[in-house]
């Protein structure tokens, strides 16, 4: 009945099987315009239907930063190797090999988010649970991020720096947590704004590797 109230729409005819609406209107209508005339009404929405023929593969979508991560080990794996050959058994511990992968980690994902810090902090206060109230945090925070990956590099192993770290990922993590129970997607910032990855699984799983590996560094 309150479709109806919008002179733009004829007809609407409900479908209980599928739960859809089929809509007759005489002009264009926008999904703004039907959202707010169900804004009374929570327990019904009204979405963008999404070709899942057309939808991106995930390994498409995910791309640039599986292939950071895939680089990222194999870092790791050829510096193992060579203490390995060196015979440097006292210097190859777990917490030689997270170190390495987060510094890593920090400086390549930083190096995106520096080439448009503004894009970046733009899409970041969208979601993240410290960036959202304190919007000068999103545009430090590349910054931030590759000081950490060049901390982490030249072996400043101190507990400060791993609080400081599990801190800023757990907010992260918060925020992501929160962006994937909208029923909107939001793109991510992992990457700055030079790339159209939307805030899901994989995200999730960049923020809470990073917690756990900081946290682990802690032991």
């Amino acid at each position: 009945t309150r479709l109806k109230t919008i002179p733009q729409i004829e007809l609407v005819e409900p479908d209980i099987t599928t739960q859809r609406l089929k809509i007759t209107h005489t002009s264009a209508l926008t999904l703004e315009t039907l959202q707010q005339a169900l804004a009374d009404f929570p327990k019904y929405s009204i979405q963008t239907l999404v070709n899942e023929a057309n939808k991106p593969h995930f390994l498409t979508t995910y791309k640039p930063v599986l292939l950071i991560f895939t680089l990222l080990v194999l870092c790791c794996c050829i510096d193992v190797w060579n203490l390995v050959k060196q015979q440097a058994t006292t210097a190859f511990t777990i917490n030689h090999v997270m170190r390495v992968f987060m510094g890593g980690f920090f400086i390549s994902f930083s190096f995106f988010k520096l080439l448009d810090v503004r894009g970046f902090a733009s899409r970041f206060k969208t979601y993240d649970a410290l960036a959202m109230y304190i919007p000068v945090w999103a545009l430090c925070y590349p910054f931030i991020e590759c000081a950490l990956g060049l901390l982490y590099l030249s072996a400043f192993n101190t507990m400060a720096l791993h609080v400081f770290t599990a801190l800023i990922m757990l907010s992260g993590l918060i925020g992501v947590i929160l962006a994937m129970r909208l029923s909107q997607p939001i793109q991510c910032a992992c990457l700055g704004a030079g790339f159209n990855l939307p805030v899901g699984n994989v995200t999730l799983v960049e923020n809470g590797l990073m917690l756990l590996m900081s946290l682990l560094m802690m032991i």
